[in-house]
């Protein structure tokens, strides 16, 4: 799970500088569900009521750790949107074998 910490972490460092968290009136709705079915765990991660996003021009590190390392690590899958109401992280991985 050290890796969805990653993920986390690049996510609200970006919220802070430049989305959601940036000014007084945003926030992050973090959503989880698990499926016992299927075994498989979902996040989602939502941005709102912050300043206006648009898509970056340049993708850094954490653009590479939330759309390639966390995903591999994990056996994952996940999208990235840059919608203009906030940013939004949809990641689905397998649980743990219990």
């Amino acid at each position: 799970m050290q890796n969805l910490g990653l993920a986390f972490h690049e996510l609200a460092t970006n919220a802070s500088k430049h989305g959601a968290l940036s000014g007084p009136r945003g926030d992050v709705v973090i959503q989880w569900q698990v499926d016992s079915a299927s075994n498989r765990i979902r996040v989602h991660w939502r941005e709102r009521n912050g300043p206006e996003v648009a898509p970056p021009r340049q993708h850094g590190f954490g653009h590479v750790v939330i759309e390639q390392i966390v995903p591999r690590a994990l056996a994952g899958s996940g999208t990235l949107e840059f919608a203009p109401a906030g940013v939004n992280w949809t990641f689905e991985f397998p649980g743990e074998d219990t």
